[in-house]
């Protein structure tokens, strides 16, 4: 929390926090945390994937797959953002033009 102090502006410290709140599950202060991330970071597909877990953690399915959608939308490749979809029961495959190992690509097929 000392760095928030230090550094308010900063989407890094937001994303760190939200990160530590969710390992607490504290669902509501990482949406915050995160929601604060992509305010100051727009476009970044990381900080919507997070903050899609974070609603996720809050029963707000339709909410986090929009997130997890749209953080696609900016990085077809995130991983993260697929399995997520995946775990929403929303079916997805790593588009060929991803660069992934064939192994990460097997066991992404796999479920793993």
């Amino acid at each position: 929390l000392e760095a928030k102090r230090i550094a308010p502006d900063d989407p890094l410290v937001a994303s760190e926090l939200g990160s530590w709140f969710l390992q607490r599950s504290q669902g509501s202060e990482a949406l915050a945390e995160f929601g604060r991330a992509v305010a100051l970071r727009p476009g970044d597909a990381l900080a919507l994937n997070n903050r899609g877990v974070a609603l996720t953690m809050l029963g707000l399915r339709e909410h986090a797959v929009a997130d997890f959608q749209e953080a696609l939308r900016l990085d077809p490749c995130l991983l993260d953002a697929r399995r997520n979809l995946r775990v929403a029961g929303l079916p997805t495959a790593i588009p060929a033009s991803c660069r992934v190992s064939e192994d990460r690509r097997r066991a992404f097929d796999e479920g793993k």
